[in-house]
């Protein structure tokens, strides 16, 4: 993917499962490119390769390789049957039976992962019992997929940042409180701590969280749960403080 925004972001905390962390949003553009081998030999200063026999579609333009052990990375410029014409030239020989692959992007990972379900939530101060959670901040991008003439997006349109959450909890008396104040649209911090380990604790702070009135369906269950759900909101008008997490 080229040109890649983040619209959604989306943190999942459940009992069952351990703490995850979703991204999704658009692109300008996509490339795909597969593995195979060079067909032919072909010396340095060289345009391009060729693949071998009905290979060609594995690739397309704008994807970038890499050939055997040249260091030098190519973008396919052109495609034509088994044919991928290179940017830059060829800076080696390309020997048939060399590897064309993909390009492997450097990557560092930092921080250790959160390998438990242990955690924590409170609401204003008080801690309550979930038995799931999330948590979504949506940029409210719109991609600009409307112009005539352009086979890909030029970019977005800036939105209104909305950030969201809903859990879940048994209606226990102590919990009914909350029901009241949703009712008053009392704001209330809620904070989220995934992981006991320090080193690997994630906490989600939402300090003016407003609740939605939650509906309560007793229906023919043996428990009846709270669903919670609302919106974290900014102390001002010019703050940006909805939401903020912390890694310790």
């Amino acid at each position: 993917l080229a040109g890649a925004y983040v619209d959604k972001m989306k943190i999942t905390l459940d009992k069952k499962n351990e703490a995850e962390i979703e991204f999704s949003g658009p692109a300008t553009d996509g490339f795909h490119m597969g593995t195979d081998s060079v067909l032919n030999n072909v010396s340095t200063g060289g345009a391009s390769i060729a693949v071998q026999s009905g290979m060609g579609d594995k690739y397309s333009v704008g994807a970038r390789i890499k050939i055997g052990s040249q260091s030098t990375v190519y973008t396919v410029t052109a495609v034509s049957s088994d044919t991928l014409t290179l940017s830059p030239v060829l800076a080696s020989d390309a020997t048939a039976g060399d590897a064309v692959i993909p390009y492997p992007i450097a990557s560092t990972t930092v921080g250790s992962p959160i390998s438990t379900i242990l955690g924590s939530v409170t609401i204003a101060g008080s801690t309550v019992y979930i038995t799931k959670a999330s948590i979504t901040i949506d940029n409210g991008l719109t991609p600009r997929d409307d112009e005539y003439a352009k086979d890909v997006i030029s970019g977005v349109k800036l939105g209104n940042r909305k950030v969201s959450f809903e859990f879940e909890l048994y209606l226990r008396k102590d919990y009914l409180i909350r029901y009241g104040k949703a009712k008053r649209f009392v704001q209330q911090a809620v904070v989220f701590v995934a992981g006991t380990t320090a080193g690997k604790i994630v906490t989600i702070n939402l300090p003016q969280a407003e609740f939605e009135i939650p509906v309560i369906d007793g229906g023919n269950i043996e428990e009846v749960m709270l669903p919670v759900k609302g919106v974290a909101l900014a102390s001002t008008t010019t703050a940006d403080d909805e939401i903020n997490i912390a890694f310790t």
